[in-house]
């Protein structure tokens, strides 16, 4: 049961004993030293009875001694007044012992019969004064009863009494200081055994906090200690106070690290990027197994080999920056590199790296990307045949059906000039495309750059709609155009071509004898104009309002049909757009039409 309490409520329990210990002896002690006191009261209060009993006993005797007894009344010499007057100050001295006796029901009984004999004996003296007055000697015989009265009374009921009282109080007093002694010899017992009382509950409770706190905490230390060297963790301790419950917690805590760091382990063991720790001085430290498919080397083969000596010698100065830059927290972009295998062969790796200040440990991560490597060296040749063998070919078909469209070599059949438009069509998208391809390429390498310039934006609205114009013709698609007299700062030809790409877009999904908007409007705080295009076509879906301007992304969605589009040109458009530091978005709901925006500098 002791157990199962709160560690709060053991060290209450616990000290709990030593001061019940401790209260108990005080009441002790309260106690003897309130009997001593009493004690001494009580002696103190039998020595005043004693002394006021022998000096009334003492004034009696003298006053009855003086008066001589019998040959005092056959003489004549019998001093009544004398006696009276010892008499009254008896009585008065009765008083002083009745309050001296008070809180003793049985002295104060015999006072109270000693003091009414003591008034009969004053009433027999005033008698025996009266009778001697009037018969003077001659009432001897009359008076002799009165004074055998009187000295009976006296010997046996007044000095009895008050003989008795004396002796008892006396005893009392010399009683007192023996057991007023024996309070004191107790109340030092009692002191000595609560001071051993409370030395010995001390100790033992020192023992069991130790026990219970100490050597308890001291597991859990070892715990932790065996938590550092992954070592098993001994055995949960029993009870249910916070102790427990803390190590219980602990036990918890280093399961689910158990469970974390084997994840871990299981992570870095089976990922196919190499992940390994190097040193302040670049060699390796822990290399995960992956570096035998990267490298051709085992972990244990690389463990303690400088990092630098697997990169490519041309590329190390490069690698040396990048490893300076991550350890003195400056922002660096990943770092590709070609890396040595064992067997002499180059691989393309992308370093990522954080530099441990604590440790002093540099965490690395490279990425194998020769397969990427491969795959875009692969696209740059795909996109120079485009380039070469295919947009050549393409235009020098394209000036050969134009100029049979003239007619110059010869008239055609009206069936023949339909076939020559449709192919004149074809070959035109194909040209588009290999165009929209070949942007797409130096935008995403980085290669295409802006001439910029001041330039009014109306210029630009309008040459975008002249290129389209033909478009909307035939579509029955009116151009709204509206000019604002804006000057920005752009390059001419490409944002052109974003509108031109958006008007296409608008008017391509506009209805017949629709409408599509074009104005502009000035942002002075941002330094920005803002071009929107508004058409009345189906709209775009809330999930695609952000995937549309990825690479090869159309809408897909009621009211909406393929095109002839390959997805490219709202990709480019976004591109241009943020390459002229603005951005692009849309507005739209289904079936009420879409607002296309995007924003340049002003100039």
């Amino acid at each position: 049961m002791f157990k199962d309490l709160s560690l709060t409520k053991k060290v209450v329990l616990l000290l709990s004993v030593p001061l019940a210990g401790q209260i108990a002896t005080i009441g002790g002690l309260t106690y003897l030293q309130d009997q001593a006191v009493k004690e001494a009261k009580q002696a103190t209060r039998a020595k005043k009875v004693a002394t006021a009993v022998s000096d009334l006993s003492n004034e009696l005797f003298h006053m009855m001694a003086a008066n001589n007894g019998e040959q005092a009344l056959k003489t004549g010499y019998v001093s009544t007044g004398e006696v009276l007057v010892g008499l009254k100050r008896a009585i008065e001295a009765f008083e002083q012992l009745k309050q001296l006796t008070a809180d003793n029901e049985k002295e104060h009984r015999e006072v109270l019969a000693a003091e009414h004999y003591l008034h009969r004996a004053y009433n027999l003296f005033v008698a025996i004064r009266k009778n001697w007055d009037s018969t003077g000697i001659s009432g001897y015989r009359q008076r002799a009863p009165l004074w055998r009265e009187l000295e009976a009374m006296a010997a046996t009921d007044i000095f009895s009494v008050l003989r008795t009282i004396g002796r008892e109080e006396k005893a009392l007093a010399e009683r007192s200081p023996q057991i007023q002694d024996d309070f004191r010899n107790r109340a030092n017992i009692l002191l000595v055994v609560g001071g051993l009382f409370s030395v010995v509950s001390t100790v033992t409770i020192a023992l069991l906090l130790i026990q219970q706190v100490v050597s308890r905490l001291k597991t859990m230390l070892d715990n932790t200690y065996r938590l550092a060297s992954n070592r098993p963790l001994n055995q949960p301790l029993e009870g249910s106070d916070e102790i427990a419950k803390l190590d219980n917690t602990f036990h918890d805590m280093a399961q689910a690290l158990h469970h974390a760091a084997r994840k871990e382990r299981a992570i870095i063991e089976y990922a196919q990027d190499m992940i390994c720790s190097i040193d302040e001085d670049g060699q390796f430290i822990k290399v995960n197994p992956a570096a035998k498919a990267l490298l051709g080397s085992s972990p244990r083969e690389l463990k303690g080999q400088m990092a630098i000596d697997f990169i490519q010698p041309e590329q190390i100065s490069r690698a040396l920056d990048f490893f300076h830059k991550v350890q003195s927290k400056e922002p660096v972009r990943a770092l590709e590199v070609q890396m040595i295998k064992a067997d002499n062969t180059l691989v393309d790796t992308l370093w990522s790296a954080y530099w441990s200040e604590e440790e002093r440990v540099l965490f690395c991560v490279v990425h194998d990307m020769t397969q990427r490597r491969q795959a875009e060296r692969m696209k740059e040749e795909v996109v120079a045949m485009v380039n070469h063998d295919m947009r050549s070919p393409l235009t020098t078909l394209q000036v050969s059906l134009t100029l049979l469209q003239t007619g110059r070599y010869g008239k055609l059949s009206p069936e023949g000039i339909l076939l020559l438009e449709r192919g004149a069509r074809g070959c035109q998208k194909l040209l588009n495309l290999t165009s929209d391809l070949l942007d797409m390429e130096r935008l995403e390498q980085g290669g295409l750059e802006l001439s910029l310039e001041s330039t009014m934006i109306d210029d630009i609205i309008r040459g975008a709609a002249e290129s389209v114009g033909g478009l909307a013709h035939t579509q029955q698609v009116m151009l709204d155009l509206r000019y604002c007299n804006l000057k920005i700062m752009a390059d001419v030809h490409r944002l052109e071509q974003v509108l031109t790409n958006l008007l296409t877009n608008a008017v391509k999904f506009s209805p017949k004898g629709g409408r599509v908007i074009v104005d502009a409007r000035a942002l002075p705080a941002d330094g920005l104009a803002q071009i929107r295009i508004s058409d009345q076509g189906p709209g775009v879906p809330a999930n695609m309002r952000e995937a549309i301007f990825d690479r090869f992304s159309q809408v897909q969605g009621a009211g909406t049909k393929m095109k002839g589009s390959a997805g490219l040109g709202l990709a480019i458009c976004k591109a241009l757009v943020e390459l002229h530091g603005g951005k692009i978005w849309v507005e739209s709901e289904e079936g009420q039409g879409s607002r296309f925006n995007f924003t340049v500098p002003l100039a």
